[in-house]
């Protein structure tokens, strides 16, 4: 025979030991797992590797002579006896795969039901978003405390060691909100402002500053419901999606981590801004 498949797929070469026939299992057993391989074939690679393994460990890999051109493994590759081998190789590696697949399973099943819970938390959540938008905002009088700028920016109309600052930070007596800089010139500290929120999260919506001359209304640069408030629909749906429509295991899955992810982003931002 010239040539021992088994050791080509573990990626050795004839004469190996044991032990580096169980190192190269684990490392291409790793690769080519379902649960983390984002190779197409990596099912039926997971099961090629896993027969080899076994027949390696339990034939084994020396040969008997080596030459120029030929090498003699102890089996007859046209025997019964290797073929009963390989049989049981394959038996073994399917096996193997089934039982991955299956642990792979029951980890998602398991995630899926903790996250049902954190699933319900989201949609109440996110109702409560759209009610408190929706019913009358409140306006009440209230004065800045101090101002500062956020997030630095470059400023290409200078030089490269200006910088600006893109929006601005009022600390206000009783809430906190963010303006862009053009804002900026009728602003200043101790200022007595009209501040108008939301009613249940109080959230900052607008803001009124009276000169001597005029009045001026400047929103909230962004929050949860500014620039953010897009995510509020999409959530809802995912959530409906998640809860009434999706029943494959592996969509609910894909759908769950998405939902999760904007969660992650909406609480950011309500707790932050």
């Amino acid at each position: 025979m010239t040539g021992n498949k088994y050791l080509q797929i573990l990626e050795l070469q004839p004469g190996v030991s044991k032990k580096e026939i169980k190192t190269a299992y684990r490392r291409l057993s790793k690769k080519y797992h379902p649960d983390v391989s984002k190779d197409a074939n990596a099912k039926e690679k997971f099961i090629s590797i896993n027969e080899a393994y076994k027949f390696l460990m339990e034939v084994g890999a020396h040969p008997k002579q080596q030459t120029s051109s030929t090498t003699a493994y102890d089996y007859d590759p046209y025997g019964q006896d290797y073929e009963a081998w390989r049989i049981r190789a394959r038996a073994y590696a399917k096996k193997r795969a089934f039982e991955a697949e299956r642990e792979r399973s029951l980890l998602i099943k398991k995630i899926l039901v903790y996250f049902g819970y954190l699933a319900v938390v989201i949609g109440l959540f996110d109702v409560l978003l759209v009610v408190d938008y929706m019913l009358p905002h409140q306006t009440r009088s209230d004065e800045i405390v101090s101002m500062e700028g956020a997030f630095k920016i470059y400023d290409r109309r200078y030089d490269r060691q200006s910088f600006t600052y893109k929006y601005i930070d009022l600390k206000l007596k009783t809430n906190h909100i963010r303006l862009t800089t053009e804002a900026a010139p009728y602003l200043k500290v101790f200022d007595q402002v009209t501040i108008t929120s939301t009613g249940i999260f109080n959230k900052p919506v607008s803001l009124e500053i009276n000169t001597e001359n005029t009045s001026q209304t400047f929103k909230q640069a962004y929050g949860i419901y500014r620039g953010f408030g897009f995510l509020i629909p999409i959530v809802l749906i995912s959530f409906l999606f998640y809860s009434f429509i999706v029943k494959s295991q592996e969509n609910k899955f894909s759908l769950a981590v998405v939902l999760f992810m904007l969660f992650v982003i909406q609480l950011y931002v309500f707790i932050s801004v």
